[in-house]
């Protein structure tokens, strides 16, 4: 007879990052690597390797590449090896960069109808996820909350970021509302008399003030 030949070949093992997260602005990191395909509840320990070298393609130096999205966590290294298992190291390990959280509050205000529009551009802006903007960049915020008629608004605001991409930011905001009020006004009449002689009579003579005696008709405004 001839003897048959009995063949066990390696097991193909991938190692792969471990999904990461940082916030826009902070330096490339990683969480390790998971190992996919280890038998019989075998470890690394069954491995022989150097360290793995990790590399991304997120450059901080690069506007274009250091953006809001995803990137890939490379790995690199040719010494990793077991004598069961055919290692193989998988580049689509994700580095997720998440946006930088700014706050900003706008004030709230009231007045009574005037005919003029109510505007507050009081603000306060808190920078949530770290003391100061990355890489030099600067926000400017204008509050362009306005109401005239009476009413409420939002006291809204328009934001944007020289020299950066406005999607690396979030914009926490807690608005202020804008509100007017209706301007109280009453008529009042004067007596009138006269003698009866068949016609009919009307009294125009009357006069416009507030219930407090502070507002007249806004300036421009006539009572029909």
């Amino acid at each position: 007879y001839v003897a048959g030949k009995l063949t066990i070949n390696p097991a193909p093992l991938t190692v792969k990052a471990i999904y990461t997260s940082i916030i826009y602005g902070e330096e490339a990191t990683n969480n390790g690597v998971e190992y996919l395909g280890f038998v019989n509840n075998e470890t690394t320990d069954v491995l022989e390797f150097n360290d793995l070298v990790y590399s991304y393609t997120y450059n901080q130096d690069d506007a274009e590449t250091r953006k809001v999205g995803t990137y890939n966590i490379l790995l690199n290294g040719s010494d990793v090896y077991g004598n069961n298992y055919e290692v193989t190291l998988d580049n689509t390990g994700i580095l997720e960069v998440l946006p930088f959280e700014i706050k900003i509050s706008t004030e709230s205000d009231t007045k009574v109808y005037d005919g003029t529009p109510l505007t507050n551009d009081g603000k306060t802006i808190e920078y949530v996820s770290a003391k100061a903007l990355p890489y030099g960049e600067e926000l400017v915020v204008t509050v362009v909350g306005t109401i005239t008629n009476v009413g409420t608004t939002p006291n809204n605001f328009t934001a944007h970021v020289d020299n950066s991409y406005l999607e690396n930011y979030f914009f926490n905001s807690s608005l202020g509302t804008l509100e007017v009020t209706k301007r109280p006004i009453e008529f009042y009449t004067n007596d009138y008399s006269t003698i009866y002689d068949g016609q009919v009579h009307k009294n125009e003579d009357y006069l416009i003030r507030s219930a407090e005696g502070l507002y007249d008709l806004v300036t421009g405004h006539v009572y029909n």
